[in-house]
């Protein structure tokens, strides 16, 4: 129970904090803490996020790695890879892994949907922000119409706070009940117990910190 207890601050207070130094240090330390206890693929995910939001890109890497060995199945965990390789610059390398997961996705898709859909709907909010900076920082590099690529960013944008709120919806009519780890529906922090966050589970998928960088 100190274990859950850990992770759930540690994921509740990552997800309120604005990037504040001090929060995160203490984030990172019950994610530690939850870690120790039980060594699951879910808080090793929960871990690389904070660190990630902390710059601490090593770390990140270590424990979405150490994720993936855990539970190979962890779209949690290559998620949080193409994160790293999003800050790193590795932008090749992270279009790649996105190519990946819209494949993974699309085979459980029905066959009637549209290619679009399809791919929206295989990808988190949290990958398809990401998209929207790789926009930016490919339009950086010149040899794209700046006008195009600022379309093309609002327009993910636009994408991403859709199935940001298209997500907590499903979650509301669930009654409260998580998305199931593995199929692609949440992001990288997520946390698997049965009931996790209480009363305060709202405010966990609505993630402002998450819609504050949509925003921005």
């Amino acid at each position: 129970r100190a274990g859950h207890l850990n992770s759930e601050f540690g994921i509740l207070f990552a997800r309120v904090c604005c990037y504040k130094p001090r929060a995160l240090q203490l984030c990172s330390k019950m994610l530690q803490r939850a870690l120790r206890l039980s060594p699951s693929a879910e808080n090793m995910c929960a871990l690389g996020q904070v660190a990630s939001m902390e710059g601490s890109l090593d770390l990140a890497t270590r424990m979405f790695r150490d994720a993936g060995k855990a539970n190979p199945s962890s779209i949690a965990a290559l998620e949080g890879m193409i994160l790293v390789q999003v800050l790193e610059g590795q932008i090749d390398d992270a279009v790649a892994q996105i190519e990946l997961l819209q494949v993974m996705g699309g085979e459980s898709d029905g066959l009637n949907d549209s290619q679009d859909e399809q791919d929206a709907e295989s990808l988190s909010p949290e990958v398809m922000l990401l998209q929207a900076e790789i926009v930016v920082r490919e339009s950086k590099k010149g040899g794209s119409d700046q006008v195009s690529s600022v379309n093309r960013h609002v327009e993910q944008l636009d994408k991403c706070r859709d199935a940001h709120l298209r997500r907590l919806l499903r979650w509301r009519t669930s009654g409260g009940g998580r998305q199931e780890q593995y199929a692609g529906t949440q992001g990288v922090t997520s946390a698997v117990l049965e009931q996790p966050f209480g009363p305060l589970g709202d405010i966990v998928e609505q993630n402002p910190d998450f819609l504050l960088q949509v925003a921005m």
